[in-house]
């Protein structure tokens, strides 16, 4: 009995650990919505006046802060509460996070269920709590990551032992890339700066790379890596993204630029939180190829993510980062 009765507190011990989630609070601002809209349209629309007069990080956090008071209720709500850990204020001001345990008031205070902390592969929004209404505009909670072996496999094509793949896009080499788009022939400075985003356990393969770029005649690029790129058996998308994006722009400073759950971070698939590490890189990229639509499978459903996401987009548009 004793030793029964161990097994379960230790089970429950387990559950307790990772029963948690990550809650974005998304502040009001001084600057309003149609302000920040403005520019980011007038910096990236071809022959406007301020086309291409990216905003410096300053510049940026000025225009899309909260306001004090939106900062100092999102702080008060989250510090020193129990169950509140790893708070976080992105350095744009605008949002404040904070990962929070299922038994915590603040979750009660939030309104989360129970099916809130299961894990997923949605993220979800919340009804901004009536103490929080005149300083948050809205909350987002990211759960905890689906455990690697509850997901579909991705598909080790035939490649993997030397036989035909099975759709006809393999044909296309960086060669007939940059003739089919015309791309200039011209050498690309190491100023200039690239990456690609990944989730999960996306991993890119490095002897895979070394083997494209002797094949196709290219240099072998030396990627700067940004989070985790643990092997995994996710390993043909990521390589994939970084052999053609560094076949057509050779020479480019190249970032991996990853957000999954083979590192210390036990959450899903975060586009705000992605974002925000984007934008603090240095050098930071001015071209990032982000190819991950499951990221965006539940917007029709929960218009506060997706409007959480178009604004972290956007604000990474500010920088001047074509995403």
């Amino acid at each position: 009995m004793r030793v029964q009765t161990l097994a379960v507190t230790a089970l429950l011990l387990v559950a307790a650990a990772v029963a948690d989630v990550r809650v974005q609070l998304h502040l009001k601002r001084t600057a309003s919505e149609d302000a920040i809209e403005r520019e980011f349209v007038e910096r990236t629309t071809p022959g406007s006046a301020k086309y291409q007069q990216h905003m410096t990080p300053a510049e940026l956090r000025e225009l899309v802060a909260g306001t004090p008071e939106a900062q100092a209720a999102a702080e008060r709500f989250l510090s020193g509460q129990p169950g509140v850990k790893a708070q976080k204020t992105f350095a744009t001001r605008d949002v404040v996070a904070a990962v929070i345990e299922r038994t915590s008031p603040v979750a009660a205070a939030l309104g989360l269920t129970s099916a809130m902390f299961e894990p997923s592969e949605l993220r979800r929004s919340v009804a901004v709590p009536e103490a929080l209404r005149s300083t948050v505009e809205r909350v987002t909670v990211v759960p905890p990551a689906v455990p690697k072996g509850q997901r579909r496999p991705k598909a080790h094509y035939a490649s993997k032992a030397g036989g035909p793949l099975p759709f006809p896009g393999t044909a296309q080499t960086p060669g007939s890339i940059k003739s089919r788009y015309n791309v200039p022939a011209y050498d690309v400075p190491a100023t200039a700066v690239q990456g690609v985003g990944e989730f999960q356990q996306s991993y890119f393969n490095p002897s895979w790379m070394a083997t494209f770029s002797q094949r196709y005649g290219l240099p072998v690029p030396d990627i700067k890596i940004k989070g985790p790129n643990s092997p995994s058996q996710d390993d043909i998308e990521g390589t994939l993204d970084l052999e053609y994006i560094t076949g057509i722009a050779q020479g480019a400073t190249t970032w991996w630029i990853s957000s999954n759950d083979t590192s210390t971070d036990p959450f899903g698939i975060d586009f705000a939180w992605w974002c925000e590490e984007a934008s603090n890189l240095s050098p930071m990229p001015t071209v990032v190829s982000l190819s991950w639509g499951i990221g965006e499978n539940n917007y029709k459903d929960n218009h506060g993510v997706l409007h959480a996401d178009n604004d972290a987009f956007r604000k990474l548009g500010l920088l001047g980062v074509t995403v």
